[in-house]
């Protein structure tokens, strides 16, 4: 019979012999393995954590809060909403590095808008030492073509940019139904 059927810790088998005899010594034993378990068993679930699409959707959100972005409450009485805020997270992180620049943002405003984004950015960063032969100025530039019903209003399409540019960056958003022409 092993420990486990005759009702004792798994533990306290591994007791010097008068302390495993030892009914007290037993049972506070058996305090240490279900505290061990009960560790077990949330570090055996942790990864469902790293995963945005099966985390708590209360977590997802935590997360959307480290990586700066707003919470986005148009898609709260969504029905949807819960699947665009999962995949937007998953899709954010990753994009956490491109902050700031032309890139992330237009990936970023692509995945929470669902519609096509160009950025033009006047002045641009030097790269190797070349600069553009006349000088630029002006606010960067954001056209979004929305498809219809996409899940951002301006408003919130608005904070998420302020969120993702570097401060004292002016800009301005351009929108255009979906089908527009970049100009």
């Amino acid at each position: 019979m092993t420990p486990d059927q005759a009702g004792e810790s798994r533990i306290a088998h591994l007791l010097p012999r008068a302390m495993a005899e030892d009914d007290f010594t037993r049972r506070f034993a058996s305090i240490f393995e279900s505290l061990q378990a009960d560790i077990l068993a949330r570090v055996a679930g942790a990864g469902r954590y790293f995963d945005p699409s099966i985390a708590p959707l209360e977590f997802v959100r935590m997360l959307a809060g480290w990586t700066n972005l707003p919470s986005l409450m148009a898609w709260e009485g969504d029905s949807d909403g819960e699947r665009h805020t999962r995949e937007f997270v998953a899709a954010a992180s990753p994009l956490f590095r491109w902050r700031g620049t032309r890139r992330g943002l237009e990936e970023l405003l692509g995945h929470a808008t669902g519609g096509r984004v160009t950025v033009i950015d006047p002045a641009g960063v030097s790269i190797g030492g070349t600069r553009p032969t006349e000088p630029t100025t002006g606010p960067v530039q954001i056209r979004l073509h929305l498809p219809r019903g996409a899940p951002l209003t301006e408003a919130e399409i608005d904070v998420l940019v302020r969120t993702q540019l570097p401060a004292g960056v002016h800009f301005e958003l351009v929108f255009e139904p979906d089908g527009g022409t970049d100009a």
